[in-house]
């Protein structure tokens, strides 16, 4: 669905689809065999690792990513083509040599690049991804708004961003955040407190009168915010405060997705059972929220 089209809620099933973003530096065979054993469940976005390559000074082989698409034993929604950081050139020659070599790649449109650009990938392309949006301590929302005109043209997947004012305002096919790795990163715990909206919380905050909205929050989640209370729920890759934000950014996604269209995908590198058991434990849980919820 175009950006900027009014807005309609997904046929789709209440949680019938996981969407999951995954780089293909972190695509290995465990991870593979998880999503084959996950089934049509899960709508697999693969993403080249662009950014990652960018940032640890490791480049991405372009023949090599498109061997490794070309053997993929899992079908994906869609693939991303490499693009180069900072270089909409090169990225462009990436695009055509894998379209030239049998693939259909996702293009990706850089910041900094020309509207026409923009259009002439969308003439070979249902969707077109956005890129260079994230940048240390910039907000890309005031050039999304600039840009909105041109976006509102074409389907676009927006790479790296899904605060819910960008999603209401541009309404894009498809997003994506790693956000959900927050308690894991920071300490934090992230709940989903209806309504697409999250609030971040710490431990500290449980102590003495707790907010009513996290205290709702986690019992629909199905927890206990006695067990939230102990040490060892914040500690480890697989706490409880873990596992409360994955389920969280499980609930908005679908909440999205159901409400705005916009398909939001989970990025990372987190532990995909957790993700899985979240999700599975969630379509038997919630209910859908209401038609207004995120508008």
């Amino acid at each position: 669905m175009p950006c900027g089209q009014p807005w309609r809620r997904s046929p789709e099933p209440w949680l019938s689809r996981l969407r999951l973003l995954i780089a293909y530096p972190y695509l290995n065979a465990k991870a593979v065999d998880g999503i084959a054993r996950m089934g049509s469940a899960v709508e697999l976005m693969v993403d080249s690792g662009a950014f990652t390559a960018w940032q640890s000074g490791r480049p991405i082989v372009l023949q090599e990513y498109i061997a490794f698409l070309k053997a993929l034993p899992v079908r994906p929604h869609m693939y991303v083509a490499l693009d180069v950081i900072g270089d909409p050139v090169r990225t462009r020659q990436n695009y055509l040599e894998m379209r030239a070599q049998g693939l259909q790649p996702v293009p990706v449109w850089t910041r900094g690049d020309s509207p026409d650009a923009l259009a002439e990938y969308a003439s070979t392309s249902p969707v077109v991804c956005i890129g260079g949006l994230v940048r240390k301590g910039q907000t890309p929302v005031p050039y999304l708004m600039r840009m909105r005109d041109h976006l509102a043209k074409q389907a676009v997947h927006l790479l790296g961003v899904n605060r819910l004012s960008v999603l209401k305002a541009l309404r894009p096919y498809s997003c994506d955040s790693s956000n959900y790795t927050g308690a894991l990163r920071y300490g934090r715990c992230e709940l989903h407190i209806g309504g697409g909206v999250l609030q971040a919380f710490q431990r500290s905050d449980l102590v003495g009168r707790i907010s009513p909205a996290i205290a709702s929050g986690i019992a629909r989640l199905g927890y206990d915010i006695a067990d939230l209370r102990k040490d060892g729920s914040w500690r480890g890759g697989r706490s409880l405060a873990a596992r409360i934000t994955v389920a969280s950014h499980v609930a908005v996604s679908a909440q999205v997705r159901a409400n705005l269209g916009t398909r939001m995908y989970l990025s990372g590198s987190v532990d995909l059972n957790m993700v899985w058991n979240e999700y599975s434990r969630l379509r038997g849980r919630l209910p859908a929220e209401p038609e207004d919820a995120c508008v």
